[in-house]
């Protein structure tokens, strides 16, 4: 699987023209409204969509699943019939010795990573999310259709996220899946 990529850009409004995002409301020619981004940027930030958290989830499984293989092949020496007499390793340790210092970077490599799912009030067209002590790697919505989804995550000076929803146009309360890792 090829490297994830790594210089993701945040949108960065012009503040002397503008202190919130702005939009124009388009009128199509069955009777809907349609909104275009008319905000004035320095910045223009970097799209994040399907394609980015399937990428992100295959390295995550990706790497549980080659975890999981250490931790069976650490299981099988000890279960095996070596005689522990027998078999030290470089330093004296003994096959129980690394099994259980393997366990142990097991256990922290997999608490760094979590996934949950993360119940959100919008505003407009943005959510508010933080988790002391980790960082946020991926966001996704959770829902039937695919009238919304994150098109951005925002790191905000306060430390917290601002997870940015395309296609909502008013408030709502929203499911999303996130990704943190611990700090």
């Amino acid at each position: 699987m090829a490297d994830l990529k790594t210089n993701y850009k945040d949108d960065v409004l012009d503040t002397s023209k503008n202190e919130k995002r702005k939009f124009r409301m388009i009128q199509n020619d069955d009777g809907t409204v349609s909104f275009e981004d008319a905000t004035e940027y320095t910045q223009e930030g970097d799209p994040f969509g399907g394609a980015d958290i399937n990428a992100t989830n295959g390295k995550v499984n990706e790497i549980n699943e080659s975890l999981s293989k250490k931790q069976d092949a650490s299981t099988a020496i000890t279960t095996s019939n070596i005689s522990e007499q027998n078999v030290n390793a470089v330093g004296g340790s003994t096959i129980d010795d690394i099994h259980t210092d393997a366990q142990k970077r097991v256990n922290t490599r997999q608490e760094k990573l979590i996934m949950e799912l993360y119940t959100a009030s919008t505003n407009t067209n943005y959510a508010i999310v933080n988790k002391e002590g980790y960082t946020l790697l991926s966001a996704h919505t959770v829902r039937d259709d695919s009238s919304y989804f994150v098109k951005g995550i925002n790191k905000r000076n306060d430390g917290r996220y601002t997870l940015i929803i395309d296609g909502l146009t008013s408030s709502a309360t929203m499911s999303f899946w996130l990704t943190w890792a611990k700090e």
